[in-house]
């Protein structure tokens, strides 16, 4: 539990220092989810409705950085986005946690 705390803790900070700025907030998520996970790698994405856009990588195999680098990643069963994660990642599980609408916004400072 100290872990989490310090790991949110440590998201804030960021957040408080980047205004406007979200390429630093994202790396510091996704480092701090890997750690808490002990995940060998992880990335951090957006969705524009249609496609997938790598925000952030941590420790991600290059061959997959290279599909998730393309910006063009469609979600769903059988998708290039699956056969990464499973062949190029070598993952056997894909965890996907979207971001509510109200911290996004307040992530990104949108009203």
């Amino acid at each position: 539990m100290l872990a989490q705390q310090t790991a949110t803790a440590e998201v804030l900070q960021v957040i408080n220092s980047s205004p406007g700025d979200l390429a630093p907030v994202f790396d510091t998520m996704l480092e701090k989810a890997t750690g808490l996970c002990e995940a060998a790698f992880g990335t951090l994405s957006t969705y524009d409705g249609e496609c997938f856009h790598a925000s952030a990588m941590r420790g991600v195999p290059s061959s997959y950085a290279e599909i998730l680098s393309t910006g063009r990643v469609r979600p769903g069963p059988g998708t290039a986005l699956e056969r990464a994660v499973v062949k190029l990642g070598g993952a056997r599980t894909l965890l996907s946690v979207p971001l509510c609408c109200f911290l996004w916004k307040a992530l990104s400072g949108r009203q």
